[in-house]
């Protein structure tokens, strides 16, 4: 509650933009993951 953690309330009201819901997808990015596979190649982690 507010009255047993007034420190970790206010921390949490400074950074309450963190913990906001999404509302679309994040903004592009200069660079963006990929992983390169070889043409052909089978998937490196399957289901037996």
């Amino acid at each position: 509650t507010k009255a047993a953690h007034p420190l970790l309330d206010h921390l949490l009201q400074q950074q309450r933009d963190l913990f906001e819901e999404p509302q679309g997808l994040p903004l592009a990015r200069v660079y963006d993951h990929r992983i390169h596979l070889l043409p052909g190649s089978p998937p490196v982690a399957v289901r037996p």
